[in-house]
């Protein structure tokens, strides 16, 4: 992974970002020796919204949600 520091991000963003583009890997920007960012290639790919197929459907609770069930309440009285 390739290291600089941010002087040289201001002085050449544009030359950096077509250098990820191509590269497609990412870039460690340094402050004083110490990482402190991390620029990465950014990937298409599945959103939010493919990865919980289940968020916009409705739900339905039971009237008797909350009523115990008869089993395991026996088995506590014992």
């Amino acid at each position: 992974m390739k290291r600089i520091t941010i002087s040289e991000v201001r002085n050449h963003l544009p030359s950096l970002l077509d250098e990820i583009t191509h590269s497609n890997e990412a870039i460690v920007v340094t402050r004083h020796g110490k990482p402190v960012a991390k620029i990465l290639p950014f990937r298409r790919g599945a959103s939010g919204r493919n990865r919980y197929p289940l968020r916009d459907l409705p739900i339905r609770v039971s009237r008797d949600f909350d009523k115990p069930a008869p089993e395991p309440w026996e088995a506590l009285a014992r």
